[in-house]
């Protein structure tokens, strides 16, 4: 019987199949359906000077196919209710921790000698201009059966913010566990943009998780991870959901709200949109665009026109490698997440018809006087106890 001998090389490919094939098993897991629930929108609460919101362990269906799963809610829901306010108006928010004494996802502290309620949680207004007091500091907490009363002045530009736990070492996994919501600034200035408005201005928090197939529950290791990658998409709270949409021009107010993952987001028939506005408000002229980035924390204020899809299905990709930018190939990258179904009815159009090409006027700071220039970086490294540290600055 003649046997006939492997060559190396094919014995290296034969490994590299086996490995590439089996490291992806285990970071891609299978996928619940795509597409078969519809998009929720978070809750906007009426307009007022003062709100009471209470934080709580709720339980909610992320997907059709899976059991509901427990979560950190604001007033029953995640994500939390939306706030609405004008600029110049301050209001005051009354935070109420009505968590259990147990947490909800357990985690090892990286703070030494962190003897903290494990189930603290402090508010933070991310991209607010808040007073110190107010600012949801790190270690300002409450626990479970006490309040804490902060006020937003809204002394800045309408933009998109949004409200997320801040607590010293347990950021990660109070967000993760659902406490986040947005907030909406709005201003005369905005009021005079002719852009779509109420069902045609559209919230999309972008967020990613681990979810037990089986159980329907979150997933998160226990040791402290350097970053956090989940391998199902949600998107207001819902895994890989749709949305039906007319005809005409959208607005979508984009946060991603993932601990760590970047989105380079497209869309699957290649045609452009466009970017009004970012973090801090409107630009001063609109920008088209084929893709965009979002970092952790970054928000988007978009324009899509689907005035020539009338009937289509168009999904939104993404193509950003995790960690950004080098990719690790044992973490896998959501590709399609999320898809708008455009229906074939005409509708007319009162507001928001066009895509406008001026926005704002310029506010740029006059540099003309600037005394030093300093360039300042954000490190990650390991202590000597190889416990990583962050946002360590570095005046270089």
């Amino acid at each position: 019987m003649n046997r006939t001998s492997t060559h190396p090389i094919q014995l290296i490919l034969i490994f590299l199949i086996v490995y590439v094939s089996f490291v992806f098993s285990l970071s891609c897991p299978t996928v619940l359906e795509k597409f078969v629930d519809r998009l929720p929108l978070p809750r906007t609460l009426p307009s007022a000077s003062s709100y009471s919101l209470t934080i709580s362990q709720i339980s909610q269906k992320l997907h059709r196919d899976l059991p509901r799963t427990v979560l950190w809610g604001i007033e029953g829901s995640f994500p939390g209710p939306t706030i609405e306010a004008r600029t110049g108006s301050a209001i005051r928010v009354t935070w109420k921790n009505r968590l259990p004494n147990d947490p909800l996802i357990p985690t090892r502290s990286i703070m030494p000698h962190d003897h903290g309620h494990p189930c603290r949680i402090v508010i933070h207004l991310h991209g607010g201009k808040t007073r110190p007091e107010s600012d949801g500091h790190p270690q300002h907490t409450t626990i479970p059966g006490h309040n804490i009363e902060f006020t937003y002045d809204n002394d800045q530009p309408a933009a998109l913010l949004w409200y997320h736990d801040h607590t010293e070492s347990l950021t990660r996994v109070n967000v993760y566990s659902g406490i986040s919501g947005l907030y909406i600034l709005r201003d005369d200035i905005e009021d005079k943009l002719d852009l779509p408005e109420k069902s045609y201005e559209i919230p999309l928090v972008i967020q990613d998780r681990v979810i037990d197939l089986l159980t329907g529950q979150l997933v998160y290791p226990y040791e402290w991870p350097a970053e956090m990658f989940g391998d199902t998409v949600l998107v207001n709270g819902v895994i890989y959901p749709y949305v039906e949409v007319k005809p005409r021009i959208y607005r979508f107010r984009v946060v991603n709200g993932c601990n760590s993952r970047f989105f380079n987001i497209s869309l699957s028939n290649a045609q452009s949109f466009y970017q009004i506005g970012s973090d801090g408000g409107f630009f001063n002229e609109t920008v088209t665009l084929k893709s965009i980035l979002l970092s952790p924390g970054e928000r988007a204020d978009l324009l899509i026109d689907f005035s020539s899809n009338a009937g289509e299905t168009i999904e939104l990709l993404n193509d950003a490698n995790a960690p950004f930018p080098n990719g690790d190939p044992t973490v896998c990258i959501p590709t399609n997440f999320f898809q708008f179904r455009v229906s074939n009815s005409s509708t007319s159009c009162v507001r928001g018809c066009t895509i406008p090409n001026s926005l704002v006027p310029s506010n740029k700071p006059d540099t003309s006087e600037v005394a030093e220039v300093r360039d300042i970086t954000l490190s990650e490294a390991m202590d000597d106890f190889g416990t990583p540290m962050f946002l360590s600055l570095i005046h270089i």
